[in-house]
């Protein structure tokens, strides 16, 4: 006659093997650490970070990795690297990946400040009147990404030597405050996260609503675990309707940060 095993350590066993089947851990990244800080928790308003959040709806671990931006996307086309949060939709990438649309930019337009501090700001349709002046010039920063409407009006300005590309957006900033160009287009978290930063002092900015917007949100790759696929999918369809990003967004940057509004942003004036 066999020994009968112990009960205990058989049941045990199979729930531990059952467990380590059901993790997972995925590789994750961030196109830029100042996305990765914009998008980290608020305790302020009891919210997690984004990838911490998505762990916690999809049960998988998501290990971010810090790694420069082309190296990002480098990785992620070649299907090296399965998950980028934060990130702005590109046609090309659309090839690669899907793209989870979750919050909407308005881009917007920065001049140099023409009144005085404390005074209002002249209303008027400085995108109209700067397309109609030769003489005018717009800065960009090299890779930002921007609306179709927007790279409409960039390829018209680029085909009369009116586009002045700048490597970052400090180098950007300090030419318009410098009067080298004359006007500038970011994504609304650009121009905002420059306010908060300190970096704005003389300079106006404000939605502009006929240049479209842009679509933020996470590019999924290739999983081959299709179970894992579909945690992440809920999980992040579960994002989406918590407006998370929008949140975080809102929190550190105030509510044009995500949401149309016609009034205009002002830095501090120059000293």
């Amino acid at each position: 006659m066999k020994p009968v095993q112990p009960l205990l350590p058989i049941l045990l066993s199979g729930l531990l093997a059952g467990h380590a089947q059901a993790a997972c851990r995925l590789e994750a990244a961030y196109p830029t650490a100042d996305v990765r800080a914009l998008l980290s928790a608020s305790p302020a308003q009891k919210l997690p970070a984004l990838h911490e959040r998505l762990g916690q709806l999809s049960g998988c671990t998501i290990a971010i990795s810090d790694y420069p931006t082309r190296r990002v996307w480098f990785l992620f086309e070649r299907r090296q690297l399965p998950l980028v949060l934060g990130a702005v939709r590109a046609t090309e990438r659309d090839r690669v990946g899907n793209f989870i649309h979750m919050v909407s930019l308005p881009q917007f337009w920065v001049e140099r400040s023409p009144a005085p501090a404390g005074q209002p700001l002249a209303a008027g349709q400085p995108l109209a009147a700067f397309l109609d002046n030769p003489a005018k010039t717009l800065g960009l920063v090299s890779a930002a990404r921007y609306s179709p409407q927007a790279s409409t009006v960039i390829a018209r300005l680029a085909e009369n030597h009116r586009i002045d590309y700048s490597p970052d957006l400090p180098v950007a900033l300090r030419k318009l405050q410098a009067k080298r160009i004359d006007a500038l287009l970011f994504p609304s978290v650009i121009f905002l996260a420059a306010q908060k930063q300190g970096l704005s002092t003389g300079l106006q900015g404000w939605p502009a609503p006929e240049l479209g917007e842009l679509q933020a949100g996470a590019y999924v790759g290739q999983l081959p675990d299709p179970q894992q696929r579909a945690a992440l999918d809920r999980a992040l369809a579960q994002i989406k309707r918590e407006d998370l990003v929008g949140q975080l967004l809102r929190a550190r940057l105030g509510p044009e940060a995500t949401a149309h509004q016609h009034g205009q942003i002002r830095g501090p004036a120059p000293p």
